[in-house]
């Protein structure tokens, strides 16, 4: 199988591990592209925490999951090799959890094209289906929202304020009356 829990566990521990690496991780990496389900889930609740503004370390993370990380061990929150893990050799793991995730989409395709072939579909349809997937797995397309960071949102905020400020009719109570 395309997967490699070796890159999974060091990308969940470099965002334990480096803010950079936390924030970075909330803006690219997605739910989908952690392969085995204790990574999905660990991912899934540090994504929690992290919109809900706490503090993300592996006894927090621990406490919230319970029973489903129960006995599992803490492997996936050491760094191998700490020394030589910074945000470049973090963004280089996420790209290539990415490329994982793309070429098991693609194995679905394969798979799913096999068996309508077999069971004889219209060829026309089976093609625009294909062509539909591999749009979707070469733009990355999930479905699934973007994680807005807390500097991308205070910057919204910012530009929003700026241009309410340059357009003098935006402040104020409208009454439509203009004298």
């Amino acid at each position: 199988m395309f997967c490699d829990q070796d890159k999974e566990a060091q990308v969940l521990a470099a965002m334990l591990s480096s803010e950079d690496c936390k924030t970075d991780g909330m803006a690219t990496l997605q739910q989908e592209y952690f392969y085995f389900h204790l990574h999905e889930t660990i991912f899934s609740k540090m994504k929690e925490l992290y919109l809900d503004g706490k503090e993300l370390n592996p006894i927090v993370i621990c406490e919230e999951l319970g029973e489903k990380v129960h006995g599992k061990g803490l492997a996936w929150a050491i760094l191998k090799d700490p020394v030589f893990f910074n945000v470049s050799a973090f963004r280089h793991y996420v790209l290539k959890l990415q490329e994982l995730y793309k070429t098991r989409r693609l194995q679905e395709l394969i798979d799913t094209v096999r068996d309508r072939i077999a069971e004889q579909d219209k060829i026309d349809d089976i093609l625009a289906t294909a062509e539909s997937e591999l749009y979707a797995i070469n733009t990355n397309q999930i479905e699934e929202e973007k994680i807005i960071t807390p500097k991308e949102h205070a910057m919204s905020m910012l530009e929003t304020l700026a241009n309410s400020m340059d357009n003098p009719a935006s402040i104020g109570i409208n009454t439509s009356y203009r004298g």
